[in-house]
């Protein structure tokens, strides 16, 4: 039974990591058709767009890994029914299950090495990916993203420690010099939005220091102009499918102790959290669907067919995330179902197989 495992697994994770592979082209040619606009801005060029592109990929990876998974599952599987192979296991007395059983053991190697990427080498390389397309497209301002925002506009340093995935600054710091670049103020908000006639601050207050004395002001809202545009907080916001899982915890606790909605971060919490299971979950239905009605058809209607059903467990995934946000619903329970819901069909599946 070793042999055959080690024949069902090698024939599953190689098909798996072919399918990867595509999928990376893939991402990778809608990342630069994407920047086209941007190429030759700045000092954003073409090899650099590809260093972004390249920087981005492996949390890109992580969360397309579901329907990869499905996929490669597929036609691993399909490869040896089309060969008959599989039936000839059937015959010699193989049960379905052990066959499933091979291919997650298989399954859960990738499983590993997927998630120890996604939630460590992926958002450090995502930040990377972030602070090169930033440093390359910005020419009015001096920028630095590796302890939150940091941006320089003349003799003026401002640090913005988090910026919300709606754009939205949160606890920023403005430091303010004179010529001789002595400390002359320090405005810090709690909360800065941009609007049509530029920022606003919210949670003011403001140190000055002069000729040894320190004084210091407090504003419930303030007008500042500033160099930052919308278009720096588009590549520079706090996305939360980027963070990892720890940081995702700890950005979500920041979140509430400032009275801060933090339900986009809860959800995308609880859905990493389950990618695993969903992960699982799709290898199981990919056995049903070589063994079940559609053996007898060829390797590109298994494709679509399972395609299809990764595209509309997504699309599933992502409704009930957003319907869990604007219904309130707690977030465990919005990022769960879709996974318990898609393994309890698995499962069914493969009874009525067995």
């Amino acid at each position: 039974m070793a042999i055959i495992d080690r024949y069902i697994g090698t024939a599953v994770a190689s098909s798996v990591i072919v399918v990867l592979l595509v999928v990376a082209a893939l991402l990778m040619f809608g990342a630069i058709a994407g920047d086209l606009d941007d190429i030759g801005r700045g000092r954003y060029t073409f090899g650099l767009a590809m260093l972004v592109a390249v920087y981005a990929l492996p949390g890109q990876l992580y969360e397309a890994f579901p329907v990869t998974a499905l996929l490669g599952t597929i036609f691993g599987l399909g490869i040896l029914a089309t060969h008959s192979e599989l039936t000839a296991m059937r015959s010699a007395g193989i049960a379905a299950t052990r066959i499933l059983t091979a291919v997650l053991k298989a399954a859960l190697l990738l499983i590993v090495c997927a998630v120890a990427i996604g939630e460590t080498a992926a958002p450090w390389l995502s930040e990377r990916s972030t602070e090169l397309r930033v440093k390359a497209l910005t020419e009015q301002v001096e920028v630095d993203t590796s302890t939150g925002l940091w941006a320089r506009q003349g003799a003026d340093f401002v640090h913005v420690r988090h910026v919300a995935s709606d754009g939205t600054f949160n606890d920023l710091e403005i430091y303010e010099l004179d010529p001789s670049s002595e400390l002359q103020r320090v405005v810090h908000a709690k909360r800065a939005e941009h609007g049509d006639d530029g920022w606003t601050l919210t949670g003011v207050t403001i140190t000055s220091f002069a000729q040894d004395q320190v004084s210091r002001e407090v504003h419930a809202m303030l007008r500042w102009q500033s160099l930052i545009q919308p278009e720096l907080i588009n590549v520079v916001r706090t996305e939360p499918e980027r963070m990892s899982t720890p940081e995702l915890h700890a950005y979500i606790g920041y979140l509430k102790n400032n009275g801060l909605d933090a339900r986009r971060y809860e959800s995308t919490f609880w859905a990493k959290l389950f990618r695993p299971l969903t992960i699982v979950a799709m290898v199981v239905l990919a056995v049903p669907f070589v063994f079940g009605s559609l053996r007898s058809v060829g390797m590109g209607a298994r494709g679509f067919a399972g395609f299809a059903v990764g595209v509309a467990f997504y699309l599933v995934n992502q409704i009930a995330g957003q319907m869990g946000i604007v219904f309130q619903i707690p977030p465990i329970l919005s990022a769960s179902v879709p996974t318990l819901a898609l393994m309890g069909l698995a499962v069914v599946m493969l009874r009525r197989l067995t």
